[in-house]
């Protein structure tokens, strides 16, 4: 039996209740979106189905000890916002191991 990457987070995370499994598939999304565009593909590689079960897991994690989300920093006068959008080293490493080499 193979888990699809949404369920595998909610496993790894014990959730179960449906707001939080909107959150995650938001985020699955976002970060399929990622993967995309810094591999310039049109589907992601099976090979990085466990890497975007980290990433998910990642935002998930940073957006709960977040107390606005994913917002990292806010600040009032003349309105400053920063967000929490860098995932770790390792899994650029993994995403940017699967990039091919374009000849132009």
């Amino acid at each position: 039996m193979t888990l699809s990457v949404g369920e595998k987070v909610k496993v790894l995370l014990n959730i179960e209740d449906d707001l939080n499994n909107t959150v995650l598939e938001i985020l699955e999304e976002n970060a399929t979106y990622f993967i995309l565009n810094r591999l310039k593909v049109e589907i992601v590689p099976e090979t990085l189905n466990s890497t975007l079960v980290k990433m998910v897991i990642h935002d998930f994690q940073k957006r709960k000890n977040s107390k606005n989300g994913l917002l990292k920093s806010k600040q009032e006068g003349d309105m400053q916002e920063s967000y929490l959008t860098d995932y770790p080293k390792e899994i650029i490493d993994e995403i940017d191991s699967k990039r091919k080499i374009r000849v132009i």
